[in-house]
């Protein structure tokens, strides 16, 4: 079995619990509906515990993990602030009208 046609499977067996909780959740007058509506959620969780565990959110093709979010947040921390600075050491100057006035080095 091919992992497109285990998570199709996954996807519909999902989509089947989840009316059957609905379901049950109109009806929670007794202890079995009761524990029956724990039971649904906490499989639906499970469910979704494995599918992020096989399928993680990725940052550039990169699974994304504490590490790499924090190299990426670095990459555009540095970046902004090298342009920050370099926008204002720099020797740029406008005119009146609003028009760049090049600086001249003699």
């Amino acid at each position: 079995m091919s992992i497109a046609e285990l998570n199709d499977q996954v996807t519909e067996h999902r989509e089947i619990l989840r009316a059957c909780k609905v379901k049950v959740e109109g009806d929670t007058s007794t202890p079995l509906n009761t524990r029956a509506l724990k039971f649904l959620s906490v499989l639906d969780e499970l469910i979704e515990t494995r599918e992020v565990e096989s399928d993680p959110h990725k940052i550039l093709g990169i699974p994304a993990s504490s590490q790499v979010i924090q190299s990426y947040l670095y990459l555009i921390g540095s970046g902004l602030f090298f342009a920050f600075q370099t926008f204002i050491t720099s020797d740029v100057t406008y005119g009146p009208d609003g028009l760049f006035i090049p600086a001249t080095y003699n």
